[in-house]
């Protein structure tokens, strides 16, 4: 998937000038399977091959979004829903609801949950059998004055390209 999703992942990076994540459902843990840095002065730091939160992180909220309700109850309660921010959602319900809401919509916005000042759209890359199993994400910094110029500029690119690697990953149309 790497070396599939690698022109996709150059192309997005170009366009948002962003840091962009590829990650990856391995066993019960998604894990960040590739990475872009950011073009501009501010970089984030994240590391290929490290694990990332389910419950604050646009590509573990956006793979458990699509996954089954057997699976998504047994991750959920396993959770610790640990506060990293203000923001990070620690309430069950409230992160039942989002997990609907990412379903429905497609994709979703990570606004300051793991990391203060830090956002980002992710969307879900589906295989072969139309499974959710990885996600592609824009990580930018967040300013909510700017959100919805953010969402605009970044929204479109993510959900082309992921829906463009799922493509070559043999998922249906």
């Amino acid at each position: 998937m790497i070396e599939i999703a690698a022109p996709y992942i150059d192309k997005i990076n170009s366009v948002t000038k962003e840091t962009i994540h590829l990650a990856q459902l391995v066993g019960d843990e998604v894990v960040y399977v590739d990475k872009r840095e950011s073009l501009n002065p501010i970089r984030l730091h994240s590391q290929i091959g490290k694990t990332t939160p389910w419950h604050c992180t646009g590509v573990g909220k956006v793979i458990l979004a699509f996954q089954s309700d057997d699976y998504q109850e047994r991750i959920i309660n396993s959770l610790r829903f640990e506060k990293f921010t203000e923001h990070t959602i620690i309430e069950r319900n409230i992160f039942m609801s989002e997990l609907a809401l990412i379903k429905k919509q497609g994709y979703t916005l990570d606004r300051e949950e793991h990391q203060e000042n830090v956002g980002c759209i992710a969307a879900p890359i589906l295989d072969n059998i139309n499974k959710v199993f990885a996600s592609i994400s824009v990580t930018f910094i967040f300013n909510i004055e700017n959100l919805d110029k953010q969402l605009r500029k970044y929204k479109d690119v993510i959900l082309e390209n992921s829906k463009l690697i799922s493509g070559k990953m043999g998922a249906a149309k």
